[in-house]
């Protein structure tokens, strides 16, 4: 599969199939609407739009989570902080306050990283 690019709504929508695979449209409209105020047509836009990205057939994903949160990460951080790793949690940690359990699981995570390298 190449390159992953979704829009907002089909984050969405992506979501709720991984939350819950094989669902119809019906359930899918029910899902979202607590948080979007879309129709069923809506849906249905949506999920032609992501099944011709080979993103949902048959209303269910073809692409894990996983990998697609890894490959728009990975998007994200080359686009908008040019790779520099520095530059992205600079940004991140003084635009907004970090609790104390955020940063010992970084911290954690930057270990494990570190004995992986060594």
């Amino acid at each position: 599969m190449g390159e992953i690019h979704l829009s907002d709504a089909e984050w969405e929508i992506m979501n709720c199939l991984w939350n819950k695979p094989n669902q119809k449209i019906s359930e899918i409209v029910i899902a979202l609407s607590e948080k979007k105020a879309w129709d069923k047509h809506t849906v249905i836009t949506l999920l032609n739009r992501l099944e011709k990205k080979g993103r949902a057939k048959e209303y269910y994903p073809l692409i894990s989570q996983k990998e697609t949160v890894k490959q728009e990460t990975e998007q994200f951080f080359k686009r908008v902080c040019q790779g520099s790793l520095r530059l992205m949690v600079n940004s991140f940690l003084s635009s907004k306050a970090v609790k104390k359990e955020d940063l010992d699981e970084l911290y954690r995570m930057l270990d494990e990283a570190r004995e992986g390298n060594e």
